[in-house]
C-alpha cells in the first residue's frame, strides 16, 4: 500500500521530528508503516531547502508556503477580517496554495490512500484533483465540532474516513454529523515505549512537571495558584514548566475563538496579555527558586526531564487527547489532570492518576498534595500508568490500528466499484 500524509502547513517535517504533537504523530507512525509500505509525507519547505528527502524509508516532499503566508498577513490587517466571528484558519483560502501544490503532486504519486491532518477544507481540493483517491481526515482537536456546521459537513462529505484521536472527539463528530457516523473511527496518540521509560523503583521526590505550550488554554495560571498551596504544605516541592511561549492572540485564534463553551471564552482576558510575563509575575519572591520556566526542549531531551520528575500535571481547559500525558505515564509518572476532552481515556482516576475540574486551583492543589503525601501512592500509580501505556498506546499498536482502518476504506471502495 502507498500512503501519503499531508502535514499541517506550518509543520516542517524534518526528520527526526522533535516538536509539535501532530508532526511527531506523523513521524512516528510513518516510520512504523514504512517497514512494509511505501510512505510519502508532505510538509512545509524552508527557504533554499531541498524539496525531496528520503529518511528511514520515507519520502519527504516539501512545499513552499511563502505566498500563503504573505496573503494571510495581508488579510489579517483588514479590519473586517480581524473582527470576523469565524477564525481565519477555517476559511477555504487558508493555505490554499499549499494544498493545491500537494494535490497536484498527488496526481503523480499513485497513492492508495491520503491522510490529511486537521484541515477539513483541504479535502475538497484533494478530491477535485484526485477524484478516485481515498481520503482520510484526522481530527486531533475539536474544530469539526466547533466550526460552521454546513461548510464543515460539505468538506467532510469529500472524505472516505474520519479519524479522531479519542472517543471523546469521535462521539462529538458522530452526534453533530449523524449521516457521516459510519465513517468515523478512533485512532489514538501513542508513545515510543522504549525511549520513554523510567526506573519505577526509584525513591519518589517532590518535583512536579508540566509540558506543553505556555498558553492560557493550558491553565498554567491555575497551576501556579495551586502551587502556592502545595508549596506551603511541602517545603521541598519544585515545579518545572517546559514548553514554548507563543503570543496569546495566536493560540486564541485556534482555541478560544473557535470554542463555544464558557470555560474557554473566559480566557479572553488574556488575549492582549503577555502570558509568560503574567505567569512570571504570579510567582511570589519566596517561590522564585522553586518554579522553573525551562522553555522549549527537543522531544529527545524531554525524556530526561520526565525521568527527573515525580508527578506530571496537566491543568488544561481543553485537550482532545494529550500526547504529553501519555509520555509522562510511560515514564511511570502519576498524573494530576483536568477531566476535559479525551484525558479521562488515558488517565484512569485513582488508578494511574487523579482527575479534577478545570479551572479549579483548590482541587488541583488537593490532588497534588494527596500524591506528595504518599510516596507509596506515587509509585503504585506510576507503575500502573506505564503498564497502561505499554498495553494500549504504543506507536506499534497505533500503526496497526491505522492500517486496519485504511484497509476497510480501500476494500469498501473496491466493493463499490465492483458493484
Amino acid at each position: 500500500m502507498k500512503i501519503a500524509f499531508i502535514s499541517q502547513p506550518w509543520n516542517k517535517m524534518i526528520p527526526p521530528v522533535e516538536a509539535g504533537s501532530v508532526a511527531i504523530w506523523t513521524y512516528e507512525v510513518a516510520r512504523r508503516l514504512a517497514a512494509s509500505h511505501d510512505v510519502v509525507v508532505y510538509g512545509k519547505a524552508s527557504w533554499r531547502q531541498q524539496r525531496v528527502r528520503h529518511h528511514e524509508g520515507i519520502e519527504y516532499r516539501y512545499v513552499w508556503t511563502g505566498a500563503d503566508a504573505r496573503l494571510l498577513r495581508m488579510i489579517g490587517r483588514v479590519p473586517w477580517a480581524r473582527g470576523s466571528r469565524r477564525p481565519l484558519f477555517s476559511w477555504w483560502l487558508y493555505y490554499l496554495g499549499y494544498i493545491l501544490q500537494v494535490a497536484m503532486d498527488l496526481q503523480k504519486r499513485c497513492c492508495d490512500v491520503v491522510h490529511i491532518h486537521n484541515f477539513a477544507q483541504f479535502a475538497p481540493v484533494v478530491r477535485a484533483l484526485n477524484p478516485h483517491l481515498p481520503i482520510v481526515l484526522h481530527s486531533h482537536c475539536e474544530w469539526l465540532n466547533q466550526l460552521g456546521r454546513r461548510p464543515t459537513a460539505r468538506r467532510l462529505g469529500k472524505t472516505n474516513l474520519i479519524v479522531g484521536c479519542s472517543k471523546y472527539i469521535v462521539n462529538k463528530i458522530k452526534l453533530r454529523f449523524p449521516k457521516l457516523a459510519n465513517r468515523c473511527r478512533v485512532v489514538p496518540n501513542g508513545v515510543d515505549v522504549d525511549s520513554f521509560a523510567n526506573d519505577i523503583s526509584r525513591r519518589p521526590g517532590k518535583r512536579l512537571v508540566f509540558v506543553g505550550r505556555l498558553s492560557p488554554e493550558k491553565g498554567l495560571h491555575v497551576l501556579l495558584e495551586a502551587f502556592e498551596s502545595v508549596a506551603r504544605q511541602h517545603a521541598d516541592a519544585h515545579l518545572d514548566l517546559i514548553g514554548p511561549s507563543t503570543p496569546a492572540s495566536e493560540n486564541m485564534e485556534f482555541t478560544v475563538k473557535a470554542a463555544k463553551d464558557d470555560s474557554c471564552t473566559e480566557l479572553e482576558v488574556f488575549r492582549d496579555v503577555d502570558y509568560l510575563q503574567h505567569l512570571q509575575g504570579m510567582v511570589k519572591p519566596g517561590l522564585a527558586g522553586r518554579v522553573h520556566f525551562i522553555g522549549p526542549v527537543s522531544h529527545s531531551e524531554l525524556v530526561d526531564h520526565l525521568k527527573d520528575a515525580d508527578v506530571f500535571i496537566n491543568p488544561s481547559y481543553t485537550d482532545a487527547f494529550p500526547l504529553t500525558v501519555l509520555e509522562a505515564m510511560c515514564c511511570s509518572l502519576p498524573v494530576v489532570a483536568t477531566s476535559v476532552g479525551g484525558t479521562p481515556e488515558a488517565v484512569v482516576d485513582n488508578e494511574t492518576g487523579i482527575l479534577v475540574r478545570s479551572g479549579d486551583a483548590l482541587a488541583l492543589a488537593e490532588g497534588v498534595n494527596r500524591l506528595l503525601d504518599s510516596a507509596g501512592m506515587i509509585q503504585a500509580m506510576g507503575k500502573a500508568a506505564r503498564e497502561r501505556i505499554v498495553r494500549c498506546f504504543s506507536w506499534e499498536r497505533v500503526a496497526e490500528l491505522l492500517l486496519e482502518r485504511y484497509r476497510e476504506v480501500v476494500e469498501e471502495l473496491c466493493a463499490q466499484e465492483a458493484g
